[in-house]
C-alpha cells in the first residue's frame, strides 16, 4: 500500500528494490525498465555506486528466456557473467533472483536481486513474491502515467506560454481557469489576477459593441446543440465561434483582436471548457484603411488626367469648330502631359 499510493517514479523504484533485496536477502539490487522501442535499460540500483551501473548491463540480455531447451545453455551463461560481476564489484554473488514486472500482460520490466548464497524459494516463497512484484508493477505502472502526465502538462504549458497568440481557457461557468503571457499582455490583467475572473471582466468590448459575443452565442445556444464526430469524440454542430471588435484593456487603451472560441466537451456531451484564441488585428486593421486610404487618393489622381485627356480629346474632335494650329497643338501638348502622368502614378 505504501508503494502503490507513491507518484513519484524515482521514489516507487527505490521503494519496490529496497523491499525486493531485503525479501530476498540480496546484496545487490536493480530494476530495468522497458522503453518505447522495448528495450531495457537501468532505471534503479542498490548496494553499488552510480559509476559502478554498467557492470549490471550484461544482465539485460537474460531478462525473457523461457523454459525451453536453451535454458540451460543461458543459465550456464549467466553465472558466468555473475562470476565476472562478483569480480569487478569485488563482492560475493552466487545467485540473480530475477521477477518479471508486468501488467495486464504487458512486460513493464525486471526486478534483479544479486545474493550471496545459493538457494531455491517453496512454492510459497514464490506466490508472495510473484504477489509482490505484480503490486510492484501496478505502482511503476501507475508513476509512469503520473509521470507521462506531468511532462505532457509541462508540454501544454511550454506551448502556452510561447504562443504569439493570446490564449484563454475558460471553465463551462465562464470563469477564467488561465490566460497566457501573451493575452496578459494585450488585456493589462496579470495572469494570477485573472483567474476565476468572469470571462467578460478580462474580454471587455468597446463601444461599439461586436454584435455577436460569446454571451449572446450561448444566451443564443452555442455550443450545446453537439453532434459526434467520426471519431466519436463530441463536437458542436455549429462549429467555433468566431467574435471581431474592439477590446477595451484596463489602462483605457483600444484594441482590435478577432478571437476564436472552441468548446472542449465531456465523454457525456456537456461543456467542459471554452478555449479562446486572441489574435491582434490593429496592424492588418491599419493595413486595411491604409489600403483604403491609398485607392481613394489613387482613383482621385487617376481621374484628373483622363477627365483632361478626354476633355480635350472631345473639344479637338468637334465638328462645328475650326481650331487653328496653336490651339491645336496646346491640347495636344497637354494630352501628352497627361498620358505622362498616368504612366508615372501606374
Amino acid at each position: 500500500r505504501a508503494i502503490t499510493a507513491q507518484l513519484d517514479l524515482d521514489v516507487v523504484l527505490r521503494m519496490v528494490l529496497e523491499a525486493s533485496v531485503s525479501m530476498l536477502g540480496g546484496e545487490v539490487g536493480m530494476i530495468a525498465l522497458r522503453g518505447p522501442e522495448q528495450t531495457l535499460s537501468i532505471e534503479a540500483v542498490l548496494g553499488i555506486e552510480p559509476d559502478e551501473i554498467e557492470v549490471l548491463e550484461p544482465l539485460l540480455n537474460f531478462a525473457s528466456f523461457k523454459k525451453s531447451q536453451d535454458k540451460d545453455a543461458k543459465s550456464g551463461e549467466l553465472q558466468l557473467h555473475l562470476r565476472l560481476i562478483s569480480r569487478k564489484l569485488n563482492r560475493v554473488l552466487r545467485q540473480v533472483v530475477s521477477l518479471p514486472l508486468q501488467i495486464s500482460g504487458e512486460s513493464l520490466g525486471v526486478i534483479y536481486v544479486l545474493r550471496a548464497y545459493p538457494g531455491s524459494p517453496t512454492p510459497d516463497d514464490l506466490l508472495i513474491l510473484q504477489s509482490f512484484a505484480d503490486q510492484a508493477a501496478i505502482a511503476v505502472h501507475n508513476a509512469g502515467l503520473y509521470q507521462a502526465t506531468i511532462a505532457e502538462k509541462r508540454r501544454l504549458a511550454t506551448i502556452l506560454d510561447a504562443s504569439g497568440d493570446g490564449i484563454m481557457i475558460l471553465d463551462a461557468q465562464l470563469k477564467v481557469k488561465r490566460i497566457n503571457p501573451m493575452l496578459s499582455s494585450m488585456t493589462g490583467w496579470q495572469m494570477n489576477f485573472a483567474v476565476d475572473r468572469p470571462h467578460d471582466d478580462v474580454i471587455r468590448w468597446a463601444e461599439p459593441v461586436p454584435k455577436l459575443t460569446l454571451e449572446k452565442a450561448i444566451a443564443d445556444g452555442w455550443p450545446y446543440n453537439v453532434v459526434r464526430d467520426s471519431n466519436g469524440e463530441w463536437e458542436s454542430a455549429v462549429g467555433s465561434l468566431y467574435v471581431e471588435g474592439d477590446l477595451e484593456r484596463l489602462d483605457g487603451m483600444r484594441l482590435s483582436v478577432e478571437i476564436k472560441y472552441a468548446p472542449v466537451f465531456f465523454e457525456d456531451g456537456s461543456l467542459r471548457n471554452i478555449i479562446a484564441n486572441v489574435r491582434d488585428i490593429t496592424r492588418f486593421r491599419q493595413a486595411e484603411e491604409m489600403k483604403s486610404t491609398f485607392i481613394s487618393v489613387i482613383s482621385h489622381e487617376l481621374k484628373t488626367p483622363v477627365a483632361l485627356i478626354k476633355g480635350y480629346a472631345q473639344t479637338l474632335q468637334r465638328d462645328d469648330a475650326e481650331w487653328d494650329k496653336e490651339t491645336i497643338q496646346r491640347g495636344l501638348s497637354i494630352i501628352e502631359e497627361e498620358a505622362d502622368r498616368l504612366t508615372y502614378l501606374i
